[in-house]
């Protein structure tokens, strides 16, 4: 039994395809890698926040940039993809980005992240979008 879990987790770990919940044609994860930009409202702060992903080899993985936070290439301890949800957690910074992959109308490009940022008890509603080349 551990030996089939260990298989299944390494299956999902490499396939770098998504299914889409309701049996939908599967997602290409690939479609999300890039930088990622929302704002993000503190109190009476509004700072900005970039998140990097990156599939390697096979493993999707994140970084967390934010001049206002101090914050240069933060890795993520675990990035989850779960259908159409995803979630990022920092645990040094006592934070979590998780929200859901929205799709342009064929289905088949992530267009934005609707999400939220949760740090400590604090959550503060995000919308990530593909950063534009001038301001990477």
């Amino acid at each position: 039994m551990k030996l089939n879990t260990i298989a299944l987790i390494a299956l999902i770990i490499v396939n770098p395809i998504t299914t889409i919940a309701n049996g939908q044609e599967p997602l290409d994860t690939s479609t999300l890698v890039g930088t990622w930009e929302s704002s993000l409202k503190i109190n009476r702060d509004e700072l900005s926040i970039a998140l990097n992903l990156e599939i390697e080899q096979g493993v999707i993985q994140a970084e967390l940039t934010s001049d206002g936070l101090g914050i240069y290439g933060l890795p993520a301890d675990s990035v989850e993809i779960n259908g159409l949800r995803i979630s990022a957690k920092f645990s040094r910074l006592d934070a979590e980005v998780s929200g859901w992959l929205r799709l342009n109308d064929d289905k088949d490009q992530i267009i934005r992240i609707d999400g939220d940022w949760f740090q400590g008890a604090e959550l503060v509603p995000i919308v990530l979008l593909p950063a534009s080349p001038a301001n990477l």
